[in-house]
């Protein structure tokens, strides 16, 4: 054996080699994931919630939602939307369906269900028939891609496809249908813990991102001095 096939021998087997260890491990089916994520997500009680909407797309208003909310559409938190060409940047709170808004100056004011909605209706989040654990279900062209590490947790990568219907009661106002990765825990309940929405021209930064954690961490609601 010549020198010089020995040496392709020799590179070929550590090519061979390192794409065995670089392979993906075996990933169990996007479906099942997505049904046991579903069920894991609709029987959360109350989470925190972090929406971040990069960019300026059509139609959205949403700009930043970080806050607390339950099963009962209580919630509590921070947002900032853009209105008529004005971004406008306060706290919020939902108690008992009432809900009440502060600026960056000033005292709460009370807010009618509409005008709620008009800047975020945080209580879509838990809603089984309209927030996460909806989506997780209705997702389609799904597929497991990888594992990744979400705030040093393993998470099972699982990209698929969502309508614009679908998405606007937890983000009003999209125009586009849209690609989705989602993150679901590899151990322990399989509740969804950070989301992607991302138009067709939003590559490589996603349009909406969502976290959500702080599972089932009890929280108190209460009316705020109102100006």
């Amino acid at each position: 054996m010549t020198w010089a096939r020995l040496l392709f021998i020799t590179l070929l087997a550590a090519t061979l080699g390192l794409a065995t260890a670089c392979s993906k491990p075996d990933l169990p089916p996007a479906a099942g994931l997505l049904k046991q994520s579903a069920e894991a997500t609709a029987a959360v009680n109350s989470t925190h919630l972090v929406i971040k909407v990069n960019g300026d797309p059509e139609g959205v208003k949403v700009r930043n939602v970080d806050g607390d909310v339950d099963r009962a559409g209580n919630a509590r938190g921070s947002l900032k939307v853009s209105l008529s060409g004005t971004v406008i940047e306060g706290d919020f709170v939902i108690v008992k369906g009432q809900a009440y808004f502060r600026g960056p100056t000033g005292k709460f004011t009370e807010y009618t269900t509409e005008r709620t909605k008009e800047l975020y209706d945080a209580t879509a989040i838990l809603d089984p028939n309209r927030g996460l654990a909806h989506l997780l279900t209705v997702a389609t062209d799904t597929e497991s891609q990888d594992i990744d590490s979400i705030d040093g947790q393993d998470a099972y990568k699982i990209t698929g496809k969502l309508t614009k219907e679908q998405v606007t009661p937890l983000v009003p106002g999209l125009k586009k249908d849209l690609d989705v990765v989602f993150w679901v825990p590899v151990n322990g309940p399989r509740h969804v813990l950070r989301v992607w929405f991302s138009t067709p021209d939003a590559d490589p930064v996603p349009t909406v991102e969502v976290k959500v954690s702080d599972f089932d961490k009890q929280f108190t609601v209460e009316k705020p001095a109102l100006g």
